[in-house]
């Protein structure tokens, strides 16, 4: 190529990277992302089995979307349904990573403000097989609703919750190709008035609990599930088979619990439901659990 035509080729070049940045650029700013709700509204539904509402959704930092007013809510119950039975995400941000895409793997960053805390984590996909890794910081369990996933009428609890997760599924919206480990903590707080096979049982309070769970193969072993309080002190250990959904999980529990004097002079019809020498067993699904466990 001679002197003579360089300078011309060089602006050529120039001239036609900034028309293609102007124009992705362009497109970035003026694309309508309402257009795409409905199809994520249905890919939630899909992964979660809720009813999916998104307020508004628009574009973040080039590479990603970000999310305002995602409602998932017990299905039946989109349309005025309480914050018993739904899940309110007031935030959301989703980001691709591009230098993992250069190395064939899709990698998504996100951060989520809801219930007065916040989760942030990677959500990475290779073929198959997905990778999900989350912090959960300071949630307000009273405004979550565990509907959705357990059934209307679940059980509510109080307190703040902080943890992790790290989760390896050969298929993400399937629990039974799960694999990882789940550790949460929780301060002081409460179960609100419920009913233990029908029976009404009197707010438990409590001062703190942890929950540790390990999955291989669909199969979760519950190291420990514990509340430690002045009402009504319980430990559970033992197994769960994940299961599609995830209310049909199967357990299989043994544990301890117990009564306070001063909780059983608030509530003396509690003698007549806890198991003999503080010990009990389940095994059956997580529906079935939670039939006999059920909110007020």
């Amino acid at each position: 190529m001679s002197e003579s035509t360089r300078p011309a080729w060089q602006r050529g070049l120039g001239y036609g990277l900034f028309a293609l940045v102007s124009f992705l650029v362009s497109l970035y700013w003026t694309f309508d992302y309402s257009l795409l709700i409905p199809r994520l509204s249905q890919f939630l539904h899909q992964a979660t089995g809720a009813d999916v509402r998104i307020e508004e959704l628009a574009g973040y930092r080039l590479s990603g979307v970000k999310i305002a007013g995602l409602t998932l809510a017990a299905p039946g119950l989109s349309q005025g349904g309480t914050a018993e039975n739904s899940l309110t995400i007031d935030q959301i941000t989703l980001r691709l990573k591009l230098l993992p895409l250069l190395l064939g793997r899709q990698t998504v960053a996100f951060s989520a403000r809801l219930a007065g805390g916040g989760i942030e984590g990677l959500l990475s996909k290779r073929g198959q097989q997905a990778r999900i890794a989350l912090q959960v910081k300071g949630l307000v369990l009273d405004r979550i609703g565990l509907a959705p996933w357990l059934g209307k009428g679940a059980i509510k609890f109080g307190g703040k919750l902080d943890g992790k997760a790290d989760l390896l599924a050969a298929e993400l919206a399937n629990p039974a190709k799960w694999a990882g480990e789940m550790a949460l903590q929780w301060d002081a707080g409460k179960i609100y008035p419920f009913k233990a096979q029908g029976v009404p049982v009197e707010q438990v309070n409590y001062t703190k609990g942890d929950f540790k769970l390990k999955i291989k193969d669909g199969s979760a072993t519950l190291e420990t599930f514990r509340l430690l309080g002045p009402d009504l002190p319980i430990e559970v250990k033992g197994s769960v088979s994940l299961r599609t959904p995830l209310s049909q999980s199967y357990l299989d529990l043994a544990g301890t619990v117990d009564a306070s004097p001063d909780y059983k002079k608030k509530m003396p019809l509690v003698a007549g439901l806890l198991p003999p020498e503080k010990k009990f067993t389940y095994q059956g699904s997580l529906s079935a659990l939670t039939s006999l466990l059920q909110a007020h």
